[in-house]
C-alpha cells in the first residue's frame, strides 16, 4: 500500500489489496483467547499488527474501494474490538497504550467515535472488566525515572512513543492533546 501510494503503480495496488483481503477473510474466523488475543501472541504485539491493519486500509482507501472491499475491510477492522478486549492488561502500563494505540487506529479509519471515545475515556460492562483509557493514563505523572512504574528507560521510551503517536492520530479529527492541560492524578 505504501509502494502504491508513493509509485502509483497498479501492481502494488493490486497486491496490497489481494493480501489484505486474504487477511480481512481470515482474521475474524480465528478464535479470540482472553489474555491472547486472536495471533496468539502478547497484546501489545497484537495492537501493533491493528494498527498496520487501520494504515493499510486508510492508504488504499484514498483511491476508491470496490463497496465489496470496504465492506470487508471495515468488517476487519471492526472485529479487531474483539482482540482489543481480551487484552489482560487494563490498567496503566505499556501494554494497555499499546492495546490503546490499536483501538484508536481502528476507530479512526472507521471514524468511529464511539470508539475513540472509549480509547479517551476507557470502556468496560463493568469496574472489574474496566479498561483504562487514554486520559487517565496522560494524567499520571511523566516522570524521568520511567513512566507507569517502569523505572526502565527503554519502557519509558516506548510509552512514550506510544502516547506521542496517539496525539498525533487525534490532532486531525480536532483533538489537541499536545496543548491540553490535564491535572494529575
Amino acid at each position: 500500500a505504501i509502494a502504491w501510494t508513493f509509485t502509483r503503480k497498479t501492481c502494488y495496488r493490486k497486491r496490497a489489496l489481494s493480501l489484505l483481503c486474504t487477511i480481512a477473510r481470515l482474521y475474524p474466523r480465528w478464535p479470540t483467547r482472553p489474555g491472547i488475543g486472536r495471533l496468539g501472541i502478547e497484546d501489545s504485539q497484537e495492537a501493533h499488527f491493528i494498527v498496520r491493519l487501520a494504515q493499510t486500509y486508510d492508504l488504499l482507501a484514498a483511491s476508491p474501494l470496490s463497496p465489496q472491499d470496504d465492506r470487508l475491510f471495515r468488517a476487519l477492522l471492526q472485529s479487531t474490538k474483539e482482540a482489543s478486549e481480551s487484552g489482560a492488561h487494563r490498567d496503566c502500563g505499556n501494554h494497555n497504550t499499546a492495546v490503546l494505540r490499536g483501538r484508536l487506529a481502528a476507530g479512526v479509519a472507521l471514524h468511529d467515535r464511539q470508539g475513540i471515545h472509549d480509547v479517551l475515556y476507557g470502556w468496560g460492562d463493568s469496574l472489574s472488566n474496566w479498561r483504562y483509557g487514554l486520559i487517565h493514563q496522560l494524567r499520571h505523572d511523566i516522570l524521568d525515572d520511567g513512566l507507569h512504574w517502569e523505572r526502565a528507560p527503554g519502557y519509558h521510551a516506548y510509552v512514550l512513543f506510544l502516547l506521542a503517536e496517539m496525539a498525533d492520530m487525534l490532532l486531525p479529527l480536532g483533538v489537541n492533546l499536545w496543548h491540553k492541560a490535564l491535572p494529575p492524578l
